[in-house]
């Protein structure tokens, strides 16, 4: 397939066509390559509604086994739906418009109230602290991270390393000093692409991190800053149904007036003896 990536559509008529053992190539607007969709302006609309399809699809098969433990479930997102978002989330997540990242973000919520049981109206914030997921963001970021340290390390193909920044040289390593320098200001475009985001991330990092030569290292204490501690006994226990109750109680949306009178399903918070019913009360 021939592609011109262009935002004008002159220059993209203007473009000779190209020719293969005296055919012409098909000239197209995009095109899936190595599972992502390219488009010649540079778009990201159409991966977006393939990946959205894709893991809303997974979606369906985790609702008809919805009645399993909590621990299992989790399990089953993370290898079924949240692999299906993160492939090629650092090629593009910070490119995306908020509206295209709010599409993403809720599909991890519907999961999130699957998981747990939890009802609707539920804080997405809080059903990820419940069940210690980082939101999508932090996810791109993580990831991001931890394949800007192996180009760095030299871990991975040489060719890749002409797009990272220059090196800072300093000959004191202060726990402030950034070891590559920011990109110069482009455009909005540029500025939001791969290498110009992760820099200023890779340099706000601890220096202890930054110098570690390992990735599985670096991967290590990266964790600690984006991944959130697990609470066990959260998942325990024989009944689901007893799980998604406490879950509800904690997120702070359940059958309680009290939760009921903050999204008007209730005409009062008042319980039978005439206190607010929350769930301390309770």
């Amino acid at each position: 397939k021939d592609m011109v990536f262009t935002k004008s559509k002159i220059w993209s008529n203007m473009s000779p066509p190209l020719v293969l053992n005296e055919s012409p190539i098909t000239r197209v607007h995009q095109h899936k390559h190595l599972g992502l969709w390219l488009t010649s302006s540079l778009d990201w609309g159409k991966q977006i509604q393939e990946t959205c399809l894709k893991a809303t699809r997974k979606l369906a098969v985790l609702r008809s086994c919805k009645f399993l433990d909590r621990s299992t479930l989790d399990i089953l997102y993370k290898i079924t739906i949240r692999s299906v978002i993160e492939y090629g989330l650092i090629v593009y997540y910070h490119s995306l418009t908020q509206c295209q990242k709010k599409r993403l973000s809720q599909i991890q919520y519907r999961s999130a109230k699957l998981v747990t049981g939890a009802l609707h109206f539920s804080s997405q914030i809080k059903l990820e602290e419940d069940l210690s997921w980082e939101s999508i963001s932090d996810r791109a970021d993580f990831l991001s991270l931890c394949v800007f340290h192996k180009i760095s390390t030299h871990e991975t193909r040489p060719l890749i390393r002409n797009c990272m920044p220059q090196i800072h040289n300093k000959t004191i390593n202060t726990r402030s000093s950034n070891k590559y320098i920011e990109f110069t200001l482009k455009n909005d475009t540029f500025n939001k692409s791969f290498f110009p985001v992760v820099t200023k991330l890779y340099n706000n990092l601890d220096l202890s991190i930054r110098n570690l030569p390992n990735s599985l290292d670096f991967k290590e204490q990266l964790k600690a800053k984006y991944k959130k501690k697990k609470v066990k006994h959260y998942s325990r226990g024989i009944s689901k149904y007893a799980n998604s109750l406490h879950t509800q109680l904690r997120v702070g949306q359940s059958y309680l007036n009290s939760h009921g009178f903050k999204i008007n399903l209730r005409e009062d918070d008042l319980c039978l003896c005439h206190r607010s019913e929350t769930v301390s009360h309770f």
